[in-house]
């Protein structure tokens, strides 16, 4: 085997003992144990489990591509950590670089899940994920047409 697949091995070795470790320690907080779990277990799908289903299983660029975007979306939490947790949501402005990762973070997630669940969980996250949007969207185009002058049709004066 490969560099990578020794690698791979043993992080997916180390990956229960670290989680044990960590959960039971209590050193890190939920944010950088979360990340950090992922920044691990993330790239471990990319490498183990083929793009296409029965295709031939090892890694190519793509893969590698996808380790690093894991690696660094999930570093960034790791390193951010503490303006992120203190930053005020609604107040304090999203950075650039927050959300360019952050619809990393998402794009790397789902490509994990499809790859190794398959197609029904992404379809379904998407469609809650297009829910949340669209309801913001468009419940104040409904406030609005409402509060134009549609009269209620049960209103007691």
């Amino acid at each position: 085997p490969g560099l990578i697949t020794r690698v791979a091995k043993w992080m997916a070795i180390s990956l229960p003992p670290l989680t044990l470790w960590c959960a039971f320690s209590g050193w890190w907080d939920a944010m950088t144990r979360s990340a950090g779990h992922l920044m691990v277990a993330v790239p471990l799908v990319f490498v183990l489990y083929p793009a296409r289903k029965g295709g031939r299983r090892h890694v190519t660029r793509a893969d590698l591509v996808l380790v690093v975007a894991s690696f660094a979306t999930f570093g960034w939490i790791v390193v951010s950590q503490k303006r992120l947790m203190w930053r005020l949501v609604y107040v304090d402005p999203v950075s650039w670089a927050d959300f360019l990762l952050g619809a990393v973070a998402i794009a790397v997630v789902l490509e994990a899940t499809r790859r190794s669940i398959g197609w029904a969980l992404i379809v379904t996250t998407l469609l809650f994920l297009f829910y949340a949007l669209a309801h913001s969207i468009y419940s104040s185009v409904l406030l609005a047409r409402q509060s134009r002058g549609a009269s209620e049709p049960f209103s007691i004066s």
